[in-house]
């Protein structure tokens, strides 16, 4: 579980990923700090808006091929205010910092969450995702289907917990105990990252009118 394959994992999930910033700052790859503020900069200069808004536009329909889903409502964010669209993006790194929690577990959480948000292309975004990362898609599909009986002890425990978590239903602590021996605090960390970060898309999504249920999208694994 290096740091390569980790990169690899996360490059658009949630909703933008590495290649949109929210790993390395904002939009590019390298020094993405500096490319926040150059971009800020470009902004409070009236006559650098429509630039702004050009580039984030370009930069979403380049996210869109790879993700095979639309950002609609991201070009609504951009349309109205690109400094929301920066800040936006700017909020989303804690949520693509997995070091040491398995892939698998991390998009079994990430999956559970995104039905429990009701949000159809968020979960297809997250299953297009999962598979470019190399997850198995017997396991993906099991999850989707809550299939337990197809899936390992160890990926039931993750599906459980998220599951306890999400419905907070009270059923996590024993579960979270478990969670914690096997992937050890940091591990714990970001599958608590990874269960909140997807269900930040959704929510803005569904405030802003252009959530879909899961009901009306066939899902393709």
């Amino acid at each position: 579980m290096g740091s390569r394959n980790s990169e690899r994992t996360f490059d658009s999930f949630p909703v933008l990923g590495n290649r949109l910033g929210v790993t390395r700052g904002i939009f590019v790859e390298g020094d993405g700090l500096h490319m926040m503020e150059a971009l800020n900069c470009l902004w409070s200069d009236r006559r650098g808006a429509p630039m702004l808004r050009r580039f984030l536009h370009g930069r979403l329909n380049v996210e869109e091929k790879k993700l095979g889903a639309s950002m609609d409502y991201l070009r609504h964010v951009v349309d109205v205010s690109p400094t929301a669209m920066l800040r936006f993006a700017s909020i989303m790194p804690f949520a693509n910092s997995r070091k040491v929690l398995p892939k698998e577990a991390w998009f079994v959480a990430q999956l559970v969450a995104l039905q429990h948000e009701d949000c159809g292309p968020c979960l297809q975004i997250g299953v297009n995702i999962a598979r470019k990362s190399r997850v198995d898609a017997g396991l993906i599909r099991a999850t989707i289907d809550g299939d337990l009986d197809a899936m390992s002890p160890e990926m039931v425990d993750v599906y459980r917990f998220t599951e306890a978590i999400v419905n907070a239903s009270g059923e996590d602590d024993a579960l979270r105990e478990t969670l914690r021996q096997r992937y050890g605090e940091r591990g714990l960390i970001e599958l608590a990252y990874a269960i909140a970060g997807c269900r930040i898309p959704p929510t803005v999504k569904r405030v802003l009118g252009y959530a879909k249920s899961c009901s009306l999208v066939t899902v393709d694994v």
